[in-house]
């Protein structure tokens, strides 16, 4: 679908051939990962370790499930993960030219602010007084 659009905008505006072919199978291609709004955030985390290769698992919605869970467990304050909540959905609302990266990584903690705030409750800890 991307490729006939390419193919296209380079024929219109230069004379030019394109080829295109499928990779083989041994040969090394970029991989994009496609997730949803939940569990792109978390992409980050999975880039700075490796990418998954052609053809295997992406392992972005078991990470995410982990890592939100996880996180709260190990904060675990009611009150510190309303801040972040806060926090991270003002800077998501008045900071429009964020890069990309950087957008993703406050969703993350906001994310992780929401799981935090939830095991806070359920522990009962606020501000750390249990």
């Amino acid at each position: 679908m991307k490729a006939g659009n390419l193919e296209k905008l380079l024929k219109d505006k230069y004379d030019t051939v394109v080829e295109f072919s499928e990779p083989e199978d041994k040969e090394d291609v970029p991989v994009l990962l496609h997730n949803n709004k939940f569990v792109e955030p978390v992409e980050g985390v999975i880039e700075s370790y490796s990418l998954p290769g052609k053809g295997e698992m992406d392992p972005s919605p078991v990470v995410a499930v982990f890592y939100y869970v996880l996180f709260g467990l190990m904060l675990s304050d009611a009150a510190y993960g309303l801040i972040m909540v806060g926090g991270c959905a003002y800077c998501l609302l008045k900071l429009k030219n964020m890069e990309p990266g950087f957008k993703k990584t406050i969703k993350m903690f906001m994310f992780c602010g929401v799981s935090t705030a939830f095991w806070g409750f359920m522990f009962g800890s606020f501000f750390g007084d249990a």
